[in-house]
């Protein structure tokens, strides 16, 4: 990724191999960019952004666009959404929300759990995970905080992005999860036999806690998100969830 700043002027190139995506904050800047692409290398333009990097985006009229194809294979395997697609908002953004979750031993051979969350850049799923842990959690609250330090380690790649962006935010980003007991854990961090084996994890997340980079909070289990991505693998996916992951279906008006 390439980012050209001059005054309030700013231009970004997105390159992979030979594709080129493109975009300014002026008409103006963005026609003397390909021009000067178009001069020093032999190149097409292809104008509408209509897909890349196995993404298809559909531009609308309310400055939305939605991903089709990485999407659909992501969550393939759950039932009946493979008409669903991702929307995207455009506009002003105001906020980092993370939902963060652990199906703690909920693989019946290993008993290791999986951890699982979802990233929304404002109304928007930007980002999300779902996998199992590396090594069997002894605890619900060690599980639950392997999976907030994991989301924290990809917020913090999406904030640094976000910054060379000129991107920022008047409150620090939020992460949500339903254990009282890694919230208590992020701002005091006791070093004891029980937290000794995370003790990586509690240096990275507390650290940023007491910076004031972002906060911890509690969420109770009705409105936490994150389970979705491992709790119906084999159900359809309700309207109601539809609506908090911004998801639409081929057959229906946007929401």
């Amino acid at each position: 990724m390439f980012i050209f700043r001059r005054g309030s002027d700013m231009a970004i190139l997105l390159l992979y191999v030979d594709d080129v995506l493109r975009t300014a904050s002026s008409t103006s800047l963005l026609d003397y960019l390909l021009a000067g692409l178009k001069a020093e290398f032999s190149m097409m333009d292809l104008e509408k952004l209509n897909y890349f990097l196995g993404i298809s985006a559909v531009p609308t009229d309310r400055a939305s666009f939605y991903i089709n194809a990485t999407v659909k294979r992501i969550l393939r395997y759950l039932r009946g959404t493979l008409n669903y697609d991702l929307r995207i908002r455009g506009g002003f953004i105001s906020s980092l929300l993370v939902y963060s979750d652990a199906n703690w031993a909920g693989c019946p051979s290993t008993r290791r759990s999986t951890t699982s969350f979802y990233l929304f850049l404002g109304s928007t799923m930007v980002s999300w995970s779902s996998k199992m842990q590396a090594t069997v959690s002894r605890s619900s609250a060690e599980a639950e905080y392997r999976v907030v330090a994991h989301s924290v380690a990809e917020l913090d790649w999406l904030m640094s992005l976000l910054s060379e962006l000129g991107v920022s935010f008047p409150s620090p980003p939020m992460v949500l999860c339903d254990n009282i007991s890694t919230t208590y854990m992020t701002v005091n961090p006791m070093k004891h036999a029980r937290t000794k084996h995370i003790e990586i994890d509690i240096h990275f997340l507390g650290e940023r806690v007491v910076k004031g980079v972002l906060n911890v909070s509690y969420v109770p289990a009705h409105d936490q998100l994150a389970p979705l991505i491992v709790s119906i693998p084999y159900a359809p996916i309700s309207a109601s969830v539809t609506v908090q992951l911004r998801l639409r279906g081929d057959d229906r008006p946007p929401i």
